[in-house]
Formats: C-alpha cells, sequence, structure tokens
C-alpha cells in the first residue's frame, strides 16, 4: 500500500454516502418513534373512545339545540329579533327559507317582491 494521489480516493462520495446513509436513519427513526407513539396512545385510550357512539352524541345535543328555539313564521323570527337566519343557526328551518338560498327570513326575497 502506497501513497494514493488524490483523484484515486474520493472523498467526495464517501462523505456523500455517509450522509445519505444518516438522512434515511433519521427519518426511520422518526418512523419509528411516530409508530410507538401513535400504539401507546392507541393502548390507553378508553373504551367509551368508540368514534360512532362519539358521531351519535353529537347529532343529538345539534338536534336538541336547534329544536330549543322554534319559531313559527318570519314575523315571529323578525319580532324576537333573528331575522335574517343563516343555515346552522338555531331557529333555521327550510321552510322559513322561500328562495332556498340558505337564508330565512329574508327582509326581501330574490325575485324583488
Amino acid at each position: 500500500m502506497g501513497w494514493r494521489p488524490d483523484d484515486s480516493y474520493d472523498w467526495k462520495t464517501a462523505r456523500l454516502n455517509w450522509l445519505r446513509r444518516r438522512r434515511l436513519f433519521t427519518k426511520i427513526g422518526l418512523a419509528a418513534a411516530f409508530l410507538a407513539a401513535f400504539v401507546a396512545a392507541w393502548k390507553f385510550l378508553p373504551s367509551s373512545a368508540d368514534l360512532s357512539k362519539v358521531e351519535t352524541q353529537w347529532h343529538h345535543e345539534r338536534s336538541a339545540r336547534e329544536q330549543l328555539v322554534y319559531y313559527p313564521s318570519c314575523s315571529a323570527a323578525r319580532a324576537a329579533g333573528a331575522a335574517p337566519i343563516r343555515v346552522g343557526q338555531p331557529g333555521y328551518r327550510p321552510e322559513l327559507d322561500a328562495d332556498r338560498d340558505g337564508i330565512a327570513c329574508e327582509p326581501w326575497t330574490s325575485w324583488g317582491w
């Protein structure tokens, strides 16, 4: 083994390969840590965290909230100071929306009547 000139030993390629390996091992380590955290969180979730039950409860609460406010007509909604009522707001019903644009009890209709 003798002296090697600079062009026979490509130290730049060796360093690049080392950096690539380091990057790969970092990604594998992060993926493993994320997977371990997910498994640990999944293991300790309570049994009441069933998503179908949560969704059913959410629908019941939303329907109960919407039933708390009821306006028999737009004049009643205007008298209560709630008009116009948009979709998603308490008291909105499709029956109160004359032109079906998502805004009930508008002061004027889109037809200009």
